[in-house]
């Protein structure tokens, strides 16, 4: 039986309140009487983890980014506006939940990322998604968004709990059959919590009956998740990660559960 998975929008919200406050503590002097009023969340939260970087030099490349906003990088900005708006629309439309989510992050979305990647998220600037997109696909986009807003979400968590007893265990590398190589252990959480929203996204496409959906996009990203999602789940199972965080831990086996009886469907 479904849970009804909901994430912790509450917490999310304290820890951007926490991050904007000690942001603009930290900005320099002449930073400050802009400081908080304008600047996003990702400005606030980089000048608090970076609280030592003190001179306009140090500041400037973040200054331009604020400046740029979303997507200003690119010469496509209406074309890719539209597919992100478009991705939003259908996260809305089959996941309320995961859109609450997004609504209360608010991420900033930038067109830039590393080249081996396309998209990153750190959480030194939260509420920054990186984007290199090269698909015109709405699902595709929808599809990187909530896998990215799965990493922010549980760099909340990783940063409001008690990690004294998983400390050393988040550093023991183990393989990583999404990455095909060895890994810390928080890398491979991580990459099941991310694979883990991007699979619901596409079970809740498919169960959602509308012909402007793109069903096809939706089993794309099932079939590639087929074999590494068991794989990297069994891998955190085995080294009691799951007991990091128990509410996450029932959004991942639930998932997983559908998950496997969609494909004893699809083989039957």
């Amino acid at each position: 039986m479904e849970k009804n998975f909901t994430f912790n929008s509450k917490l999310v919200s304290a820890y951007i309140s926490h991050l904007r406050n000690e942001g603009a503590k930290c900005a320099p002097s002449f930073l400050r009487g802009e400081i908080l009023s304008k600047s996003s969340t990702p400005f606030l939260s980089w000048l608090f983890f970076n609280r030592n970087a003190t001179s306009s030099s140090q500041i400037a490349p973040m200054l331009r980014r604020e400046e740029m906003g979303h997507f200003q990088t690119t010469t496509k900005y209406e074309e890719k506006r539209k597919l992100y708006n478009d991705s939003r629309n259908t996260i809305k439309a089959v996941w309320p939940q995961m859109h609450k989510l997004i609504e209360t992050i608010n991420p900033r979305i930038s067109d830039k990322s590393p080249k081996e990647f396309e998209s990153v998220s750190n959480p030194k600037v939260f509420g920054e998604v990186l984007y290199d997109m090269k698909s015109n696909d709405p699902i595709k986009w929808g599809e990187i968004l909530v896998h990215e807003i799965g990493h922010q979400y549980l760099f909340v968590t990783t940063s409001t709990k008690n990690l004294a007893p998983f400390k050393q265990i988040f550093k023991d590398r183990r393989f990583s059959h999404l990455r095909d190589e060895q890994r810390p252990l928080i890398g491979i959480y991580h990459a099941v919590m991310a694979q883990t929203c991007m699979i619901e996204l596409a079970l809740r496409i498919l169960k959602k009956k509308k012909k402007e959906i793109k069903h096809s996009s939706a089993r794309k990203i099932l079939a590639k998740f087929k074999d590494v999602f068991p794989l990297d789940l069994k891998t955190i199972e085995e080294c009691k990660l799951l007991e990091f965080d128990h509410h996450i831990a029932d959004f991942i086996l639930e998932v997983k559960e559908k998950f496997d009886l969609y494909f004893s469907r699809e083989t039957a």
